[in-house]
């Protein structure tokens, strides 16, 4: 019986693991999409916004890589 609960516990990580992942992967694109953005753009209103975007893109970044390790390492620690 505790067998299958620490199977299903480990699963349901590994799919949490998963996507942390695909959210990592969409901000990357995101981070890319507004380099190229900000690169093209003349418009001091646009240059602007896209600054703010990319810190708060950044800080999006940061959280998820910080809750891909935390998730990790229980995963690991739960094996």
């Amino acid at each position: 019986m505790i067998n299958i609960f620490k199977r299903k516990l480990k699963t349901d990580r590994q799919m949490e693991i998963e996507d942390i992942k695909k959210d990592i992967k969409e901000c990357e694109f995101l981070l890319s999409r507004n380099d190229i953005i900000f690169n093209m753009a003349v418009d001091e209103k646009l240059i602007e916004s896209k600054i703010y975007e990319r810190e708060a893109l950044l800080h999006q970044y940061d959280y998820l890589v910080t809750q891909l390790r935390e998730k990790q390492k229980e995963a690991v620690t739960v094996e």
